[in-house]
Formats: structure tokens, C-alpha cells, sequence
């Protein structure tokens, strides 16, 4: 297990940190407030030591999001300068907010995940939601996702070695269609597995559930908090200061002259 700060946090604070940051990604922060949230973000998932492979998936997603882009901004008759700007703007945003959910994927077992997912929709109760049976709904999907994946990469592999990567467009569509169907057969059956070993733990919908791991706060929880505050007040005042008129007034030396001297 990885001793960096994103590791040592609980994950109600990691989901309550991705929150501040994506929604304040999408404000109209201008270009500035772009980088400085893609650097900030980009600086933690180095940090925490993400997969090169996490990487290169999101680069891959991104160079097709930009071409699709680039398109759309040709159709709607937007050439030259601006078309690279919004397609390049729009896409550091996706980066973005991809990078910051591969940050809680990553250091974030599902187990923690639900639980913190369950402490953020705990103020539900008082109006009759059921948060318990939700969580565990939400817990057994994120438990699914790599036994989904795997599924696939396996009828992959079959296909390759039967010689249907080799067909026409047409025909490996086709094929891959037909293998959809055990694909969600097989999900089915385990879905079916698991309701049958909830029933035979005495497991009751609607009954107050507890756990034997309590959400603790920590000195690096409140750093998190901190860091992420800093990056949604900036990208309020970017918002705000569209000229960049307070921004370039801070980052004036008479500014900090006259704020030491008082």
C-alpha cells in the first residue's frame, strides 16, 4: 500500500474534495483557471503514483474527444484560432475530471468507496431514502465493473484466436453482438448468486446496517479539504475576474509590499 497523502485520507473527504474540483472545473474559469486546476490535479496523481497505463487510456479517450471536437467546430463553422482553443479547453476539462475519479479508483478500495459514498448520502434518511439498501446496490455494481471487464477481455481473446478480428467491419460487429448475450447471462447468474448469499446471511432490506470500520479523520484530510478549497476559491475569482484584473493586481510586488508593511 502506497504511504502518499491521497492513501492516508478517508473517502468521504476524497469524494467531498472531487466534488469541489469538478464542479469548479466547469465554471467559466477562462483558460487560466483550466491549467491551474489540470496542473493541481495532474500534480496529485503523480504523487500518489497513478498507472502509466491509467495514462495512456485517458490520453487515448482525449485525442479522440479533441478530433470529434475539432469536427464539430468545422461544422458549426468555427476555423482557425478559436476552433484549437475551445477543442484544446474543453478537452483539459475532461482530462481533468477523469484524472481526478482515477485519483479515488486508485487509492480507494471499492469497500472504502461505498462507505464514504454512504456517508455522503446519509442526510437522505430524513426524507425516506433507503441508504443502506442504495450503498450496497452502489457496492455491488463497483464490485462488478472488473469482473465486467474481464468477462470482455476474455471474449476478446477468444475472438482473436477464432479469427474474427480478421472479418469485415460488418461481420465482427456481428460477432461481437452475439458474444454480448452470454456476456449478460453470466452477469445475471452472478447478480443471481449474490442475492442468494444475502438471504443466507440474513441479510433484511430496510434494517439499519452497521460497520466494523468507522470513518476516522486524520491531519491529512484536512490538508485535502484545504487544497481543494484553495483550488475552488481561485476558480471563483477567475470566474469573477474574467479580465484578470484582481488576479493581476495580487500578483502585483507593490500588492504584497503594502499588505507585509500592514
Amino acid at each position: 500500500m502506497n504511504n502518499t497523502l491521497l492513501f492516508k485520507v478517508n473517502p468521504f473527504t476524497k469524494i467531498i474534495a472531487l466534488i469541489m474540483v469538478a464542479v469548479s472545473i466547469f465554471f467559466p474559469i477562462g483558460m487560466t483557471g483550466t491549467i491551474f486546476t489540470f496542473v493541481f490535479v495532474l500534480s496529485l496523481s503523480l504523487y500518489s503514483l497513478v498507472p502509466l497505463k491509467t495514462f495512456s487510456r485517458i490520453t487515448k479517450l482525449s485525442i479522440v474527444t479533441f478530433s470529434m471536437l475539432l469536427l464539430s467546430n468545422i461544422v458549426v463553422g468555427i476555423n482557425g484560432t478559436e476552433m484549437l482553443f475551445n477543442a484544446t479547453h474543453f478537452t483539459m476539462k475532461l482530462i481533468t475530471v477523469l484524472l481526478a475519479a482515477t485519483l479515488i479508483t486508485h487509492t480507494t478500495t471499492p469497500y472504502e468507496l461505498t462507505k464514504g459514498i454512504r456517508t455522503l448520502i446519509s442526510p437522505l434518511k430524513f426524507v425516506k431514502v433507503p441508504i443502506n439498501d442504495l450503498s450496497l446496490m452502489i457496492s455491488i455494481s463497483i464490485s462488478f465493473i472488473p469482473i465486467v471487464l474481464l468477462d470482455v477481455k476474455e471474449i476478446s481473446k477468444i475472438n482473436k484466436v477464432r479469427g474474427i478480428e480478421l472479418l469485415k467491419p460488418l461481420s465482427r460487429i456481428k460477432y461481437r453482438f452475439k458474444a454480448f448475450s452470454p456476456m449478460m447471462i453470466q452477469s445475471f447468474r452472478r447478480a443471481d448468486e449474490i442475492s442468494n448469499t444475502l438471504i443466507s446471511r440474513g441479510y433484511v432490506a430496510g434494517q439499519p446496517k452497521s460497520t466494523y470500520i468507522p470513518i476516522k479523520w486524520s491531519v491529512s484530510d484536512f490538508v485535502l479539504l484545504f487544497l481543494a478549497s484553495i483550488v475552488l476559491t481561485l476558480n471563483i475569482i477567475f470566474m469573477i475576474d474574467q479580465q484578470g484584473l484582481i488576479i493581476g493586481k495580487i500578483l502585483e510586488p507593490a500588492f504584497w509590499g503594502n499588505l507585509w508593511n500592514t
